[in-house]
């Protein structure tokens, strides 16, 4: 029975992460959001400890700035962000990461483009009037895909034989009982990613941040499904 606690256990581990984190900013953000601040005020203000690190990294050692120098700053770091993003390698060379991808520059003022005059406001129903109430406008797509969304596509009648065909001489080989190695679970857990989120919204590289922690979620998991809930009898063996 304990094996069925170990989703929603880590499930809410993460969205209790993000609950705490999702208001803060990184030091990057964090750099930018001050300058924009000094930028848009009248006075010269003394920097951060944070920002006069940046600066020095820069070559700068003031320790205050006025609107105008704070503003010509700001486009410095927001030209530096735009290079590192450019510069990054495609996602399939540099594995799953917890960030975003950045969008081709081709795609960028289409996008701009299409979200500020495309924007879907509703859908027209069959009666001819327009629904703009979310949870309807999902009842309609769902009910105008049922027939597809809910059924599965006819079989022909050789599905059988070609099915026993295939698998005729195959077999795996399973122990009697289940070895799961974290570092075999570890490498499983890293390499999923670049896919949308699931049922629950969590996509994959939310798991990557807390690997040690999931890993041995899972390997109890496992463990806990073939013993009867009862996991601590072997789990000490697997590290």
């Amino acid at each position: 029975m304990r094996a069925l606690f170990i989703g929603p256990y880590i499930n809410n581990a993460i969205k209790g992460w993000w609950r705490r984190n999702k208001s803060g900013t990184s030091d990057r953000c964090a750099v930018s959001e001050e300058l924009r601040r000094i930028a848009g005020g009248g006075a010269r203000v003394t920097v951060s400890a944070a920002l006069k690190h940046w600066m020095t990294e820069h070559g700068d050692d003031s320790i205050a700035l006025d609107p105008l120098q704070a503003a010509r700053w700001l486009g410095c770091a927001e030209h530096a962000r735009r290079c590192s993003r450019t510069a990054e390698a495609p996602l399939g060379s540099r594995g799953p990461a917890a960030r975003r991808p950045s969008v081709a520059e081709r795609y960028r003022v289409g996008r701009a483009v299409h979200k500020a005059f495309n924007r879907m406001q509703g859908l027209r129903g069959d009666d001819g009037h327009i629904v703009r109430d979310p949870a309807q406008v999902d009842q309609m797509l769902w009910d105008s895909r049922r027939g597809l969304w809910g059924s599965a596509p006819p079989v022909p009648g050789y599905a059988d034989t070609i099915l026993q065909t295939y698998f005729r001489g195959r077999a795996v080989e399973l122990p009697d009982a289940p070895d799961p190695r974290p570092t075999d679970v570890a490498g499983k857990l890293l390499g999923a990613g670049g896919s949308a989120p699931g049922y629950d919204g969590i996509p994959y590289e939310a798991y990557h941040q807390g690997v040690e922690l999931v890993t041995e979620a899972l390997t109890l998991a496992v463990l806990a499904a073939h013993h009867d809930g009862y996991p601590g009898r072997h789990a000490g063996a697997q590290r």
